[in-house]
């Protein structure tokens, strides 16, 4: 199971934890570009917490945790990106013409 499946999922979390997931979900974009002690203060949770959360999905610490949280996100992005679609707006505007 990934690591953004095992956040999603939830499963096991403590109410806590699922607050944090939630707060790892909804703000994407911001959380790879957070150190710890701004996570914690964000999520109203300490840095202990955050650093139990990331051994609690698999992470050895916070710092792995955010690389490997980047890279799933990152690529999450890229694969809903429709390459393509410039090309048939173009194709489209030149069958006008």
């Amino acid at each position: 199971m990934s690591l953004l499946s095992r956040i999603e999922y939830q499963s096991g979390f403590s109410e806590l934890e699922k607050k944090i997931a939630d707060y790892l979900i909804e703000h994407k974009e911001d959380v790879i570009h957070m150190n710890l002690k701004e996570l914690a203060k964000a999520t109203y949770t300490s840095t202990a917490t955050i650093s139990r959360f990331c051994k609690k999905v698999g992470e050895k610490n916070f710092n792995d945790f955010r690389v490997h949280f980047a890279e799933v996100t990152q690529s999450q992005s890229f694969a809903t990106v429709n390459f393509n679609r410039p090309f048939i707006i173009s194709m489209i505007f030149i069958n006008k013409q």
